[in-house]
């Protein structure tokens, strides 16, 4: 069952140009790497933010999973971005958006899900627009709410597994450290989470290359985050971040042993029988 009701939706399509509405369903056998891995399949564009820091509390409650992207739009222009969809307290704050990219671009997604760590839910959310049949929109929101969840559920990560050979080959380059024959970029996002925890972890999936990162607190200046439909916005820089296309990877840190730790997570050997 969706929420909210048809007819809220109605009222609040009278002063907003976008509604999401959720579908929330019991989630302790899955984790928001594998609702990501399910939803990213054939994607070009996906994300995954999780443990993302508030002044509230230094662990967030959610983790955010979004695809389905139909356009992008240069940072600039979101400056002053207008809340166009509302919010609703105890419902996740991100429920669309834009994602803010390193190379000063913006994705916009229209579908999203949010892991709820408190309680093990899986919200799924879609947005509804105005200025079309908002009661047909509602029809089709649930019932694609669960062709998604009935994706993920077919989906299972594997143990983490030993993917260095050939030999990483490791070379300086400016104020970034270049890695050829790499591992996978999910494998190494798995690493990474593993060993290097931090409030703010990210994964990204754009125009045929990966980035991740991990940043230990939000900041107003950020060169990775999300503008909320409904105005908020949550920004960091990252301590780490990785840049992966094919089997290269471009490390960039201003501390080297961070360098050396991901680095170190490339050459190692995954743990056995472990999933994410």
């Amino acid at each position: 069952m969706l929420f909210p009701t048809l007819e809220e939706v109605r009222r609040l399509s009278e002063n907003y140009r976008m509604i999401p509405v959720f579908w929330e369903i019991p989630a302790d056998h899955w984790s928001p790497l594998q609702v990501f891995a399910a939803m990213s399949q054939g994607e070009e564009h996906a994300f995954l933010l999780e443990s993302i820091s508030t002044p509230q509390a230094p662990w967030q409650r959610w983790s955010y999973i979004g695809w389905n992207s139909p356009f992008g739009a240069p940072v600039q222009e979101l400056a002053d971005l207008p809340a166009v969809s509302p919010f609703f307290p105890e419902k996740p704050e991100l429920s669309g958006g834009f994602l803010r990219m390193q190379d000063g671009q913006c994705r916009m997604f229209t579908e999203m899900a949010a892991y709820d760590h408190m309680h093990s839910t899986l919200i799924i959310m879609v947005n509804l627009y105005t200025g079309t049949d908002i009661a047909a929109q509602y029809q089709a929101a649930e019932i694609r709410a669960a062709e998604i969840a009935s994706k993920i559920e077919g989906v299972r990560l594997k143990p983490q597994y030993r993917d260095d050979e050939p030999p990483i080959e490791v070379q300086p380059s400016g104020g970034m450290t270049s890695v050829t024959n790499a591992p996978d970029s999910f494998e190494l996002y798995r690493r990474l989470r593993s060993s290097r925890p931090a409030p703010y972890l990210y994964y990204i999936k754009a125009d045929g290359a990966y980035e991740m990162g991990a940043a230990d607190s939000p900041d107003a200046g950020g060169t990775v985050g999300f503008y909320a439909n409904h105005g908020m916005q949550k920004l960091c820089t990252p301590v780490v971040s990785v840049r992966y296309a094919e089997n290269r990877a471009e490390i960039r840190s201003a501390d080297p042993q961070e360098t050396e730790q991901v680095l170190a997570l490339m050459r190692s050997a995954k743990l056995e029988n472990h999933d994410a």
